[in-house]
């Protein structure tokens, strides 16, 4: 409560301000889960360093370091929805071949 503070004699030691804020985020009891779960198997990281950063690696290395070429919110938002497109159609490609893949649009 915020009474619990105003009868101390130790409250000018902790603050200068009238009041104290606390801020917590929204899905905070979701991000101590998955802490948790981390904490109790690191192998859990390096899975998933391996399965969901390398996409963003291979974006960054194929736009030229991860630099943007055009400017704006919707400008940028179109190119990045673009390099990811391209990064899913190059995947398919390794994964199954181009004769594959002509075959399955076809």
């Amino acid at each position: 409560m915020a009474d619990d503070c105003s009868g101390c004699a130790l409250k000018p030691r902790c603050t200068s301000v009238e009041r104290r804020f606390v801020q917590r985020h929204l899905y905070e009891d979701a991000l101590q889960r998955m802490n948790a779960r981390v904490e109790a198997d690191p192998h859990l990281m390096r899975q998933r360093r391996c399965a969901a950063e390398h996409p963003f690696g291979t974006i960054k290395r194929m736009t030229a370091g991860g630099r943007f070429l055009t400017r704006g919110l919707t400008n940028v938002k179109t190119e990045a929805a673009l390099s990811v497109l391209v990064y899913n159609i190059m995947r398919v490609i390794n994964l199954i071949g181009p004769q594959s893949l002509k075959i399955r649009l076809a």
